[in-house]
């Protein structure tokens, strides 16, 4: 029932029409760049014999094997890995139960007020 009294878009209509022009003009310049380029890699090709195609493929294949292996490398046994300073984070530790002393003793309370004080403060978020 709610299908039914939503609006069916319009197909064809464009909500940034400056936007699609634009897109179809660049989409237009890249596609006439890579063809021209294809078409000079192509004439280029026709004009080279078969033992100067294979060196060719043998000179891109290696270069990309030594390209790959060498991000492998860096990747793998990066020298900067073990220079970066290193910053030991803090643990949060909660205080344990502090309980009032049962007797009226001034010396166990005095005590028990200096321990409450040196505490971090459970709402204070620089202490966590």
């Amino acid at each position: 029932m709610i299908q039914k009294l939503k609006r069916k878009p319009t197909p064809g209509k464009s909500n940034a029409p400056f936007a699609s022009k634009v897109a179809e003009q660049i989409n237009k310049t890249i596609t006439g760049l890579q063809t021209k380029f294809t078409r000079a890699l192509s004439d280029k090709e026709k004009s080279l014999t078969v033992k100067q195609k294979k060196w060719a493929l043998f000179i891109f294949c290696s270069g990309m094997f030594l390209i790959s292996g060498y991000w492998l490398y860096e990747g793998l046994f990066d020298k900067n890995r073990y220079t970066i300073p290193y910053m030991d984070q803090q643990t949060i530790t909660r205080p344990g139960n502090i309980k009032l002393p049962d007797s009226l003793d001034l010396k166990n309370l005095e005590e028990f007020r200096k321990r409450q004080q040196s505490l971090p403060k459970m709402n204070d978020s620089a202490n966590y």
